[in-house]
């Protein structure tokens, strides 16, 4: 079965993405965002610095990449098979090389997406 959780985009509408039920616990509990080409990521924590000076860094955490095993700085890609980077049901991702992924022409398209308005109820 497929779940449908909800992201703000760049223009702060509401969007509409899609999972499977087994990896909604790792997206329920997050603020999810979309960038401006439609792929949904959370903000996140990584830790860095030079010769022992730690500092805290705040990162883009793409749901996409989470779901699929991909760490950050992994060289491989995640390609999204219909072209929608809003539909993250695994059966639309495949991990590939980015040339792969290059090849398959996919790149720069923009998703259709389901925009969703929430209206406040009077009081």
């Amino acid at each position: 079965m497929t779940r449908e959780f909800l992201a703000i985009n760049p223009w702060g509408e509401t969007v509409a993405f899609l999972v499977d039920d087994e990896d909604a616990p790792n997206v329920e509990g997050y603020i999810w965002r979309t960038t401006p080409q439609g792929h949904v990521y959370r903000n996140g924590s990584a830790y860095g610095g030079r010769r022992g000076a730690r500092h805290k860094t705040t990162i883009r955490i793409y749901l996409h990449r989470q779901l699929m095993g991909l760490r950050r700085g992994h060289r491989r890609v995640v390609d999204h098979l219909n072209n929608n980077p809003l539909d993250n049901r695994r059966q639309n991702m495949e991990v590939v090389r980015k040339a792969t992924n290059e090849k398959r022409g996919t790149h720069g398209l923009l998703p259709t997406a389901v925009v969703v308005q929430i209206q406040a109820v009077p009081a």
